[in-house]
């Protein structure tokens, strides 16, 4: 039984980021229209977030499960895969004043992040990324909390490919 216990331990502390079918991308152009596969399950709201995706949100004094306001839609990021910059637009933000992020590789270590800076307000709020020092052929996943203060208004998650 020990062994059993031991090597179960050993293999939720290597659990890796699953992307999906194809890759777990939904592909953009330029101009932020749908050019091929499209991932349901990103640039949405989540329900729950696991253990390690919680404690990438650790400075933020949020319940990430608890219950989200919503009103945030029509999220994109532009184009995916991306050379070295991307946008990321809401269409709608709902009542969240504040938004924060971080980027992980696919064994959960964080590459990039901005918590609790980034300021939005109202429609159509637009950010632009620097991928430039990601690494080359490789996908990464962005999680991301739309808040006002405490509250939560939704979080979620997206994928990333970087080209070759």
């Amino acid at each position: 039984m020990p062994v059993l216990f031991l090597s179960a331990t050993l293999f939720s502390a290597c659990e890796k980021v699953n992307f999906g079918d194809d890759g777990g991308i939904t592909e953009r152009d330029s101009t932020g229209l749908t050019t091929g596969h499209v991932d349901k399950s990103d640039w949405g709201s989540d329900a729950t977030w696991k253990k390690q995706e919680l404690d990438l949100f650790k400075g933020l004094d949020l319940d990430l499960n608890g219950t989200q306001q919503g009103g945030v839609r029509d999220i994109i990021l532009y184009p995916n895969p991306v050379a070295t910059e991307a946008a990321f637009r809401v269409g709608q933000s709902g009542s969240a004043t504040q938004f924060a992020w971080v980027m992980v590789d696919r064994k959960y270590k964080v590459v990039m992040k901005l918590i609790n800076d980034a300021r939005i307000s109202g429609n159509g709020s637009g950010y632009s990324f620097d991928f430039s020092s990601l690494k080359k052929g490789e996908t990464y996943r962005m999680y991301y909390v739309f808040h006002t203060g405490t509250n939560l208004v939704s979080k979620g998650h997206g994928d990333i490919k970087i080209l070759d």
